[in-house]
């Protein structure tokens, strides 16, 4: 018999892993700042003690006020600098460090050219705030660079109608410590953009990287490609819907390579008619652990998509992919091939549409490829007048261990279509294969279908197939079942043999 296995929901909270603090939470900081201006760059640096300090745009163009929290400036509680032409250069020291920069209204804040953050070995946090409708615009590349310690970077359009752009690429490499990255349009109609690159890169610790549409329409569009490169602790990218209209759009390819610890990216649409897209392809190295991929919208209409291709590695430990639309009509989708090649642990693939009329997609074909651990693959249409379409090959090949397939067609008016090739291949263990119309309409496959499940005692159950072109069900060698309840279509006769 086949096993069901329960819906697999993981929500985590959009800041469990970025430890962000704010200049009124720092106290007795007793450090001193100099800043100047030199040949048109605004250079700031910190000392060895704990510093907080405040950057405000004055309205004058090229000025820019700082102020210290329980910090000196130039010896000064405060200092107003003129003349920025080009870059902004801070480079703070080894204690605990805050940096503020903040717009807000029509005092926009505008960098003509690089930003660059170094921050020392220190708890340390990067915010960027754009307030109401204000802007902060740099004009090249951000670049932030942390310590060993914990680093934080929040960058942040937190007003209604606010915006946040960067014309270059943004790179973050932070050391040691829980450290994370968050990119986050908070206020409604309000807008991150990076043009260039996006990438991260952690070190030995727990690592985040949020991109996080939160209000009414906001949107989050990385415009260059996404990188995230992990370390050895537990790591994840997030890329979250979370407000009724919002998106998060990345026009190019997004590729995760992990680390040591539990590694997972979500593509999450959290709230109705969101959408969190990959334009380009989605490429998914779990690393050496545990590694879990889901394309998971929770809310009605949401939808969860890639264009391209979606490619997941899986490393020693336990892997998941999850196609997972949970809402009502929500849907995840894959414009080009699910290529999954798994690894040693107990691993699991679900196309699985859980809400009422939510649709699993996959456009060009599926190929699956287990190992020495159980597998398990699954096309379960669970809700009411939910699907699953995949358009090409399907190729399922299991590994050595306890295996499960199953496609199913469970809910009231729920549908199940393969419309190229299907081949279902077992391992030398003990094999469960299902292939079952439930509580819907019949299993459909547009071309052939052939089930070989090799070595080992297995177990075959079928029941209202729907096979255009041919069908062969080999049970291999071992002591083998078949349950064949019938309520079948098959164009040509099946055959039957190792039963």
């Amino acid at each position: 018999m086949a096993r069901r296995r329960s819906v697999g929901c993981r929500s985590l909270s959009a800041f469990e892993s970025i430890p962000l603090e704010t200049l009124e939470a720092r106290c007795l900081l007793t450090g001193n700042v100099t800043a100047k201006v030199v040949h048109g760059d605004l250079v700031i640096r910190g000392d060895s003690e704990s510093n907080a300090i405040r950057i405000e745009y004055t309205g004058t163009p090229g000025e820019f006020k700082i102020t210290g929290s329980g910090t000196t400036v130039n010896g000064l509680a405060n200092v107003t600098l003129s003349g920025v032409t080009d870059d902004m250069t801070i480079k703070m020291g080894n204690g605990d460090d805050n940096v503020y920069m903040f717009a807000d209204g029509t005092k926009h804040f505008s960098i003509p050219d690089r930003l660059t953050v170094s921050q020392g070995s220190g708890t340390n946090s990067l915010l960027m705030q754009a307030e109401n409708t204000a802007q902060i615009l740099v004009g090249g590349d951000v670049s932030v660079k942390g310590g060993n310690d914990i680093d934080s970077v929040l960058i942040q359009a937190n007003g209604a109608g606010s915006l946040v752009s960067f014309s270059g690429n943004l790179k973050a490499v932070l050391h040691g410590g829980t450290s994370g990255v968050l990119l986050q349009a908070n206020g409604a109609n309000s807008a991150l953009l990076v043009s260039g690159t996006t990438s991260y890169t952690g070190g030995s610790d727990t690592d985040s990287l949020f991109f996080q549409a939160q209000s009414i329409n906001a949107r989050v569009e990385p415009t260059g490609s996404v990188t995230f490169k992990a370390g050895s602790g537990n790591n994840s990218l997030f890329l979250q819907a979370n407000s009724d209209g919002s998106k998060v759009v990345a026009h190019n390819d997004v590729t995760y390579s992990g680390g040591g610890g539990i590694d997972s990216v979500f593509l999450s649409p959290n709230s109705t008619n969101t959408l969190v897209e990959v334009v380009g392809n989605l490429n998914v190295n779990a690393g050496d652990n545990d590694g879990y991929l889901y394309l998971q919208p929770v809310s009605a209409s949401g939808i969860a998509k890639v264009d391209g291709d979606v490619t997941f590695t899986g490393g020693h430990g336990d892997n998941g992919v999850y196609l997972q639309p949970i809402g009502t009509s929500s849907k995840a989708e894959i414009g080009g091939k699910l290529t999954t090649q798994l690894g040693d642990g107990s691993n699991t693939t679900y196309l699985q549409p859980v809400g009422t009329g939510a649709t699993v997609s996959v456009g060009g074909g599926v190929s699956y490829d287990g190992s020495f651990g159980e597998d398990s693959f699954n096309i379960q249409a669970i809700g009411m007048n939910s699907g699953v379409t995949v358009s090409g090959l399907l190729d399922v090949h299991l590994g050595g261990g306890t295996n499960y397939i199953t496609v199913e067609t469970i809910g009231t008016g729920s549908s199940s279509l393969v419309t190229g090739d299907a081949s279902f291949v077992g391992g030398n263990g003990v094999d469960n294969f299902a292939l079952l119309q439930i509580g819907g309409n019949q299993v459909k496959f547009n071309s052939n279908l052939s089930v070989s499940m090799l070595g080992g005692d297995d177990f075959l159950s079928i029941n209202g197939l729907n096979v255009l072109g041919t069908a062969t069900f080999n049970g291999g060698s071992g002591n083998n079942t078949l349950t064949n309840s019938g309520g079948h279509t098959f164009n040509i006769p099946p055959t039957f043999t190792g039963f």
